[in-house]
């Protein structure tokens, strides 16, 4: 699973038991419980993202990334690669979804 599969099924998830914990009229002692029953499933896969994190293996792949995007002339965050071409900074992440997009096209017309 990739990191931005991650980020929108944990923040989806969090988000749709935020808004059903906002729907409860309850006491503040079952608020609490309520709340903790609903946020720790979350919890849990931030624990383990974080023990995965630690990992030998997980860091080798993380400084062999940065070194390759430091070759190709990242120089900051974010900066995404669709090909060869590069995107900097936040404000062209439509511009990269677009190219994503596109290079899926031609991938699948080549096919």
């Amino acid at each position: 699973m990739t990191s931005r599969e991650m980020r929108g099924r944990l923040g989806e998830d969090v988000v749709d038991k935020l808004a059903r914990l906002a729907e409860l009229e309850a006491t503040t002692s079952s608020l609490r419980h309520d709340l903790f029953g609903i946020l720790a499933p979350a919890l849990l896969v931030a624990d383990r993202l974080f023990a995965r994190s630690q990992e030998t293996e997980v860091k080798k792949r993380l400084l062999q990334g940065t070194a390759q995007s430091v070759e190709r002339g990242a120089f900051g965050a974010p900066t995404f690669f669709v090909g060869d071409v590069m995107f900097f900074g936040k404000d062209q992440l439509r511009d990269v979804e677009e190219a994503v997009v596109e290079a899926s096209s031609a991938a699948s017309l080549a096919e």
